[in-house]
């Protein structure tokens, strides 16, 4: 042992097993000469096991067995290790000589299990009908569904039908028990009880791709061809990249093709072809929908519109709107060789200032070309909330002939003035106009002439008007009311704030409300001002065109804002946080 006793070692082990460094514990041991102690050779042996070394498994095991005996533990990884490399017959062995040294259920189920996998249907029939007299008190669910699994094998549907049926009725929470049942129903000729069966195997199994397979056969075979195609999709993800999927393939083709999806099908026909290449029937379907598809290409539209996306419009964001998205439309070229010069032209009906004409300079084969869609909006675009029809064109030529395919009318959602979007936090200043020769002419003629004779030397001018708009608005009856919807609490939450003139006709609004038209006020007379958002607030932040450490030595608790200039933020006190 080299200085090291069995009880530290079997300790390091124990280690090296829980946090699952099986590698490092067998290194660990082959530095302690673990052949020379009975104890270290079999953590050897169970650390091989568990690091799926099998071959070692079954070379230690048969050392133990000559240096120290069939030590029952020692076998039953023996057994595995010989099943886990497929030799299922010296597996069988093991197990058969471990129940009868001493019976276990577990044992006795493995020797089923390896009679099943050897075929030997009757003989694991047997063993199976044995345990359900000698094991009558324990829960035989696994008995009963591997039961099932032999007479379903040895065409003896009914007795199949029968055993899955006892296994649902112990545990109906097992996916493989309700899809053996339905395999049993379908073979025999029970379509609708197999349909039921296999729909209840996916919602319990929904990421297995056997069982959604042979639910979607169940639901062509009824015709309910959508349907079928939904589950495939669902799980088309989970599918083996091996043989083991030909069957899901082509089932996936002839959906794809019943649908109209001629492109997509001959995807999934040309995986089918790829693992059995020299097979009949599915190089007959390549060729019939290769065929078809061509054929279909030629009768579709050189570019076709394939998908149309319109966000819905925020008034308040008419600037923005000049040099960003309304939405974009997906282009696809349905010919082998490039399309050159494409237009799409936009026109949003009442509200558009023109059409908008943009320019492509090409779409490649069989590709999605994605184009977005700047707008121009007119006045009319504040009038009211309402969905307006869009008008779209393409244009271009191929092979010497030009182009102009319809395109179906859509339609554009118009928010109300008042909306918008916390997902899109900075566009609350688009609600702030310096330039609203409105609001800046009320400003001049009621604030400014109300405190035109009003002086400071102490009070930083900035802030004074800040004072100065606070006050008259409060004076005058504005005032702050609560929002059902709290200000960006949520990323995604529509909201509404008032443009200042409507604030001002109203009386009231909430904390954001309210600092847009304090805001506004300021801007109006040159005043620059900041709107910071925190959780269900927004603050007003003023610049003071002062630098920090003044800011500090003044105003030592104010809170200051700043990337290039200063601000010093404001609320209001009649918001609950100010």
């Amino acid at each position: 042992m080299q200085g090291t006793n069995t009880a530290i070692a079997l300790k390091a082990v124990n280690i090296y097993q829980v946090t699952h460094n099986y590698l490092g514990g067998v290194n660990y041991l082959q530095g302690v000469d673990y052949k020379a102690d009975k104890d270290l050779l079999e953590q050897y042996i169970v650390l091989k096991y568990l690091a799926g070394d099998y071959d070692a498994v079954v070379l230690e095991a048969d050392r133990y067995s000559l240096a120290y005996g069939r030590d029952e533990d020692v076998r039953r990884y023996l057994a595995g290790a010989y099943e886990a490399r497929g030799d299922f017959a010296d597996a069988l062995s093991a197990y058969q000589e471990l129940v009868a040294r001493a019976p276990k259920f577990e044992d006795e189920l493995k020797i089923a299990e390896l009679q099943f996998q050897m075929k030997q249907y009757r003989a694991a029939e047997s063993q199976l009908q044995l345990m359900l007299t000698r094991y009558s008190t324990q829960s035989l669910d696994r008995v009963r569904n591997l039961l099932g699994k032999c007479n379903l094998q040895s065409m003896n549907y009914g007795l199949a039908i029968d055993h899955y049926t006892a296994a649902i009725r112990i545990n109906s929470d097992i996916a493989e028990y309700h899809h053996g049942l339905g395999t049993a129903y379908a073979s025999d000729n029970k379509h609708a009880d197999a349909q039921r069966s296999f729909l209840r195997a996916h919602q319990l199994a929904p990421n297995n791709a056997v069982f959604g397979l042979d639910y979607a056969k169940s639901l062509e075979r009824q015709g309910d061809i959508e349907s079928a195609l939904r589950v495939m999709e669902s799980v088309a993800e989970q599918v083996a990249t091996n043989a083991t999927a030909v069957d899901f393939h082509v089932l996936f083709a002839d959906l794809l093709r019943q649908t109209g999806r001629i492109h997509e099908a001959l995807g999934q026909i040309t995986k089918a072809k790829s693992y059995h290449p020299d097979d009949f029937e599915i190089s007959q379907k390549f060729a019939d929908i290769s065929a078809e598809l061509q054929v279909q290409n030629l009768s579709r539209d050189v570019i076709e519109i394939r998908h149309v996306n319109f966000n819905p419009v925020f008034p308040s964001l008419n600037e923005y709107y000049k040099s960003n998205p309304i939405g974009n439309i997906t282009l696809y070229n349905n010919r082998s060789t490039t399309v050159n010069n494409v237009k799409v032209t936009v026109y949003v009906q009442e509200v558009g200032m023109r059409a908008m004409v943009i320019d492509v300079p090409s779409v490649v084969p069989r590709q999605d070309k994605l184009v977005d869609i700047p707008m121009e909006f007119n006045e009319r675009l504040f009038d009211r909330a309402r969905t307006v029809p869009v008008t779209i064109e393409l244009s271009f030529e191929h092979e010497g002939s030009s182009f102009k395919p319809s395109v179906p009318p859509q339609n554009i959602q118009i928010l109300d003035s008042k909306a918008m979007d916390w997902g899109r936090r900075r566009s609350i200043a688009s609600f702030v106009n310096p330039q609203d020769n409105n609001l800046s002419f009320f400003v001049r003629q009621n604030i400014v002439q109300a405190f035109s004779g009003e002086q400071s030397n102490i009070i930083n001018r900035n802030l004074i008007r800040a004072l100065q708009a606070y006050s008259f608005y409060r004076a005058n009856g504005i005032t702050y009311v609560s929002d059902s919807a709290p200000a960006n609490l949520d990323a995604s939450q529509l909201d509404e704030v008032p443009f200042p003139h409507q604030i001002l006709q109203t009386k009231a609004g909430d904390c954001e409300d309210l600092l847009v038209l304090l805001a506004g006020t300021l801007e109006s007379i040159g005043t620059r001002t900041a709107l910071i958002d925190v959780p269900g607030h927004v603050i007003l932040g003023v610049n003071t065109e002062m630098n920090e450490a003044d800011i500090r030595k003044k105003w030592p608790g104010a809170g200051v804002f700043h990337r290039i200039q200063r601000f010093i933020l404001v609320t209001h006190r009649d918001h609950p946080d100010g």
